[in-house]
Parts: C-alpha cells; structure tokens; sequence
C-alpha cells in the first residue's frame, strides 16, 4: 500500500511554467550592448591597459563603495578565491562549509591548497 504524503496535496506555487530568459536579461538594452560591443571591437578585453573599460570599472566600483581598491573577476568561484586567498587562507588551512552549498564554495576552498570540512550543524 502506497502512502499518500502531504505534499501530493499542495498547490504550486508558480503555474504556467518559468519565464523564458535570465531575470537580469530584462534590464538589457541598446547602452549595455553598445557598451559590450565597444569593448568587443577595442579587442582590449582585460585590465592591463590605461585604456581598460575594465580598468575605469574598478576604479568607479572602489569609489562608489568607498575603498582604495576593487577587482573585477569572472565569476563567483574567481571572487571566492580572491577572498580566500586575501584573507591568507592557502596551503593546509581547514575552511568549513556548508553540507549544502553551490560546488564554487568547496572548489575555490581547493583551488587555494586548503581543505574542506563540513558544518556538521
């Protein structure tokens, strides 16, 4: 005999499927692609030029958050890596997370030599 669980009885909480497209594609518009199509056909796509977009970036980013410096990565795994690695975690060093996470905060723990434990509470 099959037991019916409460769960079988609930509504859904979103009916007619997932919006199509990324939540932030909505903001998107003719400045933003100008802007990526600029630094497209500069082909200056890093921060090691006095020219960078990248470059004033940072800069605006450090002043609008009030700080001397700011550094523009690709990803989420790159942020926490800077972070580990700035706060002189490296080889050796024990970082707990969390038992269930996105695989870049165990990764990025990795990738600076340290080694994982699980919050166990």
């Amino acid at each position: 005999m099959t037991k019916k669980l409460e769960i079988d009885d609930r509504n859904p909480v979103v009916t007619g499927g997932i919006p199509k497209g990324m939540h932030g594609s909505s903001v998107i518009d003719e400045q933003e692609i100008n802007a990526v199509t600029k630094v497209l056909k500069s082909q200056n796509l890093f921060r090691f030029s006095d020219n960078s977009e990248v470059l004033k970036f940072e800069q605006e980013a450090a002043e609008l958050l009030g700080v001397k410096h700011s550094l523009m990565v690709n990803s989420g795994t790159s942020a926490i890596i800077c972070a580990l690695t700035g706060g002189g975690i490296g080889p050796g060093d024990e970082v707990i997370v969390p038992g269930y996470t996105f695989i870049a905060t165990a990764a990025a723990v990795v990738a600076v030599g340290a080694y994982t434990s699980n919050c166990r509470d």
